[in-house]
């Protein structure tokens, strides 16, 4: 696999590696294999509800995210509630599960 850039030689500051995908390859990729790529590379703590509530979000799983919130801080959730209600996002569509 080809990167954009290489790590950091220095101890100092930490970098992460951003894999380039040739457009043939990229075309065949979505953004759910991408999002699987960079959680095997750098996976979340699960003792640290920030990370589970952003790994929540990157897949798209807002009751998951809602759920690691009201963990963290209720009021964070509740306000989340109104706005994913606002935009849709709790509404289940027929045949999602």
């Amino acid at each position: 696999m080809e990167y954009l850039c290489k790590p950091s030689s220095s101890k100092t500051r930490s970098s992460v590696r951003i894999p380039y995908l040739p457009h043939e390859i990229a075309s065949h990729v979505t953004l759910r294999d991408v999002i699987n790529q960079i959680l095997e590379s750098m996976p979340p703590d699960p003792t640290d509800p920030e990370d589970m509530i952003h790994v929540a979000l990157f897949r798209g799983e807002t009751m998951e995210a809602l759920s690691h919130a009201a963990k963290l801080d209720v009021w964070l959730a509740a306000h989340w509630v109104d706005l994913m209600e606002a935009v849709d996002l709790l509404n289940p569509r027929v045949g999602d599960e």
